[in-house]
């Protein structure tokens, strides 16, 4: 997809199809200390993404770090993927 930003540690399966602006990654900074500000305590361990085959990626869609989508699923355009996708699931 246009404008799209795919991280590294990322398995994109085969015919994956995926609208504009859509963000995966595998990533994220690490926030539970209060004692320092969140730009000090680094990151997370990192944490792959696998998109299966024959996927729909609609637009604007956000997977977060260690999600798994099964074949043949959609993903509705504005999501924020939290928790794994089992196949042809909308």
């Amino acid at each position: 997809g246009h404008n799209s930003r795919i991280g590294q540690f990322v398995t994109l399966g085969d015919d994956v199809v995926m609208g504009p602006d859509v963000v995966i990654m595998a990533n994220a900074h690490a926030f539970d200390r209060l004692d320092l500000p969140i730009n000090q305590q680094g990151a997370l361990p990192i944490r792959p993404v696998v998109i299966g085959n024959d996927v729909w990626i609609g637009t604007r869609v956000v997977i977060l770090p260690g999600i798994t989508v099964g074949d043949q699923a959609v993903i509705a355009a504005g999501a924020v993927v939290t928790k794994d996708v089992p196949p042809r699931a909308v």
